[in-house]
């Protein structure tokens, strides 16, 4: 039989400074893919009912390999009826529905959208206020375009910081809009 091995009061001690450390030091940041949902007007992201990051991927995934998930997250993540479903799953044009941009950004769907892009300097910050609250932050890419008088290519926007603030557990328990279904 197995016995347990007390923790030693340093080990003990070290941990705890780890944690504290954890909140103290500055986050590390990463370079990765960040898929969100985007509209226009904004207040369409509100009827989505969760927080606009959908997922936050390696940078190593190809776009290729993206193409194929940015469909599966869209008909997963957005309130469609079956129908919907599998018109997008079966139907849908690949130009119109799925966008690739002169940067390598990709955008699927229409309004709302997905959209994922390559961020660089994203971290979580955690709040002391609540287990549950959460802001991611990252750093959007300068963006490039073409000029059309020079046919050169120019920069459209420069990097912008960005943050999304998330009280998960208000998210999670709030009661579902769907209507209940019969058994």
């Amino acid at each position: 039989m197995l016995q347990r091995c007390p923790v030693p009061p340093a080990v003990a001690e070290l941990r705890l400074i780890s944690l504290f450390d954890m909140r103290t030091q500055k986050p590390k940041t990463r370079n990765a893919w960040l898929i969100t949902w985007e509209a226009v007007p904004s207040y369409r992201l509100e009827d989505l009912g969760r927080p606009r990051v959908v997922a936050i991927l390696k940078p190593q995934i190809s776009d290729s390999t993206l193409k194929k998930v940015l469909p599966i997250l869209f008909t997963s993540e957005s309130r469609l009826t079956f129908t919907e479903k599998i018109e997008v799953g079966f139907f849908a044009h690949q130009p119109l529905w799925l966008h690739k941009d002169f940067n390598g950004r990709l955008s699927c769907g229409t309004n709302p959208h997905l959209w994922a892009r390559r961020v660089k300097d994203l971290y979580v910050q955690s709040h002391e206020d609540a287990w549950d609250h959460q802001t991611l932050h990252w750093t959007e890419l300068a963006r490039y375009d073409v000029d059309p008088g020079t046919r050169r290519i120019v920069e459209a926007s420069r990097e912008y910081q960005c943050s999304e603030d998330v009280r998960f557990e208000k998210l999670w328990d709030e009661p579902s809009r769907l209507p209940d279904a019969e058994v």
